[in-house]
């Protein structure tokens, strides 16, 4: 029997994060033609009725305690969960800090991957199909749950295309972009104690430019402190803020999911420099042919002085990635995948 209608359980991100609600608009606008019912709990529209597409990974979760095996038809999870805050937890090990700070963190995160573990399994165990966005989160799941292979789809996230014109600005500017909360804020804090002191004494002229919504005064006043860097808080305009660096650099600490921000950069031409786990998600893009990694102080010394002395190589790194892009992160190619699933089992 084909259902009435399509819910989409997205929770508290109908009105919270920015990079869900970008997938939820895209999931809109795929299917239009459907009458969807975009709500942040069950009990206002879920019914037998109804093709069930619950978004992340506590929603999923609360609605195999709320519905019928027969209900749960999608778990879109974005990210696998359990990676996010086990890699998290993995980097303070692979940079050596055993601070009590980072290792109270490194235990709360620990806490956390032994509860999202136990929810991917019953996720995996309940819903139809998974869906994730990246080959490197389908990788981790199904080396975990071999069993359910065939049920865990990518659909990777895609980016508006740009048409714009780019400059540069005289001073080797370093552009970081977040939503922050204590973890987007330690992703950038671990970088700036740890690399940029050593970056600056190579690159005296090298400044650093950090954007984002949400800071605390705690953050905004850490950010002053330090030499050459200035907060701008909220921006407007991606545009106004890309042509204000040099390149853009990622330093999160999950490698998981795919980051929207590189995706955002590539679509801007923007050169991204950063930790090669945050580019596993673009596996037919290589190091040095779309972005330049960087997992020490000495690598992101050595590619300031590649990129100041070769200036042709920002044009080929940003051509070679917005390439990418058009061919793998178009929004409404990729979201016919789900698309299909819809009209497979309903």
């Amino acid at each position: 029997m084909r259902k009435d209608k399509i819910i989409l359980l997205a929770g508290n991100a109908v009105t919270g994060h920015y990079g869900i609600n970008v997938i939820i608009n895209n999931i809109k606008k795929t299917l239009n033609d459907y009458d969807l019912v975009v709500t942040d709990t069950l009990q206002k529209s879920c019914s037998a009725n109804s093709f069930l597409i619950a978004m992340t990974l506590n929603n999923c979760y609360n609605a195999i305690n709320s519905l019928n095996k027969d209900q749960l038809n999608i778990a879109f999870l974005i990210d696998a969960t359990s990676l996010c805050v086990k890699s998290a937890a993995k980097d303070y090990l692979i940079r050596k800090d055993f601070s009590l700070t980072a290792l109270k963190q490194a235990t709360g995160l620990l806490s956390r991957y032994f509860l999202y573990s136990y929810k991917e399994s019953e996720i995996v165990k309940h819903f139809n199909y998974l869906i994730v966005v990246s080959d490197v989160d389908r990788k981790y799941l199904i080396n975990r749950y071999p069993k359910f292979k065939e049920k865990i789809i990518i659909i990777p996230n895609g980016t508006e295309l740009r048409q714009v014109s780019l400059t540069r600005p005289d001073v080797f500017t370093f552009g970081f972009l977040t939503g922050f909360t204590e973890g987007a804020f330690e992703d950038i804090r671990w970088f700036l104690d740890d690399y940029y002191p050593r970056i600056k004494r190579a690159h005296k002229d090298v400044k650093v430019l950090i954007a984002g919504r949400g800071a605390p005064e705690h953050m905004i006043n850490y950010f002053r402190r330090i030499d050459d860097v200035e907060f701008i808080g909220e921006i407007e305009d991606l545009l106004d803020f890309f042509n204000k660096i040099t390149v853009m650099v990622t330093t999160v600490r999950k490698e998981c999911g795919i980051l929207n921000k590189v995706l955002d950069a590539f679509s801007y031409k923007k050169t991204v420099i950063g930790c090669s786990r945050n580019f596993k998600a673009f596996t037919k893009l290589k190091n040095g042919d779309g972005y330049l990694a960087c997992d020490s102080a000495d690598e992101y010394i050595n590619a300031i002085t590649t990129l100041k002395s070769d200036p042709d190589l920002f044009r080929t790194l940003t051509e070679n990635a917005y390439d990418y892009i058009l061919t793998y992160h178009n929004w409404d190619k990729n979201y016919l995948v789900l698309k299909d699933i819809i009209n497979k089992n309903n």
